[in-house]
């Protein structure tokens, strides 16, 4: 299981778009943009990196559990299967 930092997980449920490689591809667009923010940019690669390493279905899991539409244990059991 990797570990994300808060900074990391927060740019992941930012630029979420429902898939692990979309949601890859979309952060990745950004990287151009940070420029002089030296900071940023290495979080951004942490967090590309990390995400290339981690399954689509962890990835699933991870973003259903960081959402607080899923607060129905019963349904979220139901799309664990």
């Amino acid at each position: 299981m990797i570990n994300w930092t808060l900074e990391e997980e927060s740019i992941l449920n930012i630029y979420n778009h429902g898939s692990r490689l979309s949601t890859l591809s979309a952060i990745e667009e950004v990287l151009p943009y940070l420029g002089d923010e030296p900071d940023m940019r290495l979080i951004v690669k942490s967090t590309i990196e990390k995400l290339e390493q981690t399954s689509d279905m962890d990835f699933m899991l991870m973003m259903m559990e960081s959402d607080p539409l899923w607060e129905d244990e019963e349904e979220y059991e139901e799309a664990m299967i």
